[in-house]
């Protein structure tokens, strides 16, 4: 809907500029229910004997899928839309590698909002300053690292025989969407399969992708000063691709809103078995130090002034 107003309704290039700018950056929100959805197929995962023993399992359906789909597109339709709006609005020509033929119509009355839309993306950081983002990268990627190692959340249930406590990480929650009991006489696992590819590209592989590239433009500005030479806009303009596509921040409030409700939800599914049932869930270290770390690395990111690609780049950059 706001695309489509945006696309629409007269309004300045500054507005313009900046309404894209943060649909791009608040679009992966919506990954939410993607993310709360697979953490209750692994939360719910219990096995539980009350004189009978009971094995409580969830399985994936296409609505899910359809989310993440519907996400994805969203993803696609916003970079049209700014494809659209650099070659329309702002007269940039990709192709030619330079501003399209638009011509000088209303170039007065656009100067001042379009000075201002320039001013949105500095230029990168200059070299006595590079201590700011080399710092805060650094501290992204141990926190990174050390949020995935360490447990994320737990999930207890209770019997009248023991007590099961399943603690998990970054790493083996996604995987116990496709492990034994994940699998087990499941009647959709390549849906399951699906969601844990998911899971691992956005949360594995696009963060440790972001945070490689960023240590190539800082090695390019210190050590090898300018070894990447005129390549180095690009990898710029590819990290901040890819770190939108980065949802780490998007998981820690899925895991935070199904462990804050985790006993209530367990409950209203069980129904009158409710007062049979002890379930418990608790939020651990990994947890924090994920959340301290999507605060840290968006500082990061922001030190390096990456922009989208062409929105907001200098007219003699574009």
């Amino acid at each position: 809907v706001v695309l489509a107003l945006i696309w629409y309704i007269p309004c300045t290039r500054s507005v313009q500029t900046q309404t894209l700018l943060w649909l791009s950056r608040l679009s992966k929100y919506t990954l939410v229910d993607v993310f709360a959805v697979i953490c209750i197929l692994v939360a719910i995962q219990l096995q539980l004997d009350y004189g009978v023993e009971a094995i409580v399992r969830a399985e994936a359906r296409f609505s899910i899928i359809a989310f993440f789909l519907a996400t994805l597109w969203e993803f696609i339709h916003i970079e049209i839309v700014k494809l659209m709006y650099e070659r329309k609005v702002l007269g940039m020509d990709h192709s030619k590698g330079g501003r399209g033929d638009n011509g000088d119509v209303e170039e007065a009355r656009e100067a001042a909002a379009d000075k201002k839309s320039d001013e949105l993306f500095d230029e990168p950081l200059p070299v006595k300053r590079l201590w700011i983002p080399i710092v805060l990268v650094v501290l992204s990627i141990g926190l990174y690292l050390a949020g995935a190692i360490l447990d994320l959340v737990t999930f207890k249930s209770a019997d009248t025989a023991s007590v099961c406590i399943r603690n998990y990480n970054l790493v083996t929650l996604g995987n116990a969407l496709v492990d034994y009991e994940g699998l087990a006489a499941n009647m959709t696992p390549g849906q399951s399969w699906f969601l844990y590819l998911c899971w691992v590209f956005l949360l594995l592989v696009l963060p440790i992708a972001t945070h490689i590239m960023q240590l190539l433009v800082l090695i390019n500005r210190t050590v090898a000063k300018g070894f990447l030479g005129p390549k180095e806009k690009h990898v710029r303009t590819w990290t901040s691709n890819i770190w939108c596509f980065a949802t780490i921040e998007v998981l820690m409030i899925a895991v935070f809103s199904i462990e804050y409700r985790f006993p209530d939800f367990i409950s209203r599914i069980a129904g009158d078995a409710a007062v049979l049932l002890r379930i418990d869930s608790d939020l651990n270290a990994g947890f924090a130090i994920l959340t301290v770390y999507s605060v840290i690395a968006g500082f990061a990111q922001y030190t390096l002034r990456v922009c989208p690609p062409g929105i907001g780049y200098r007219k003699n950059e574009a």
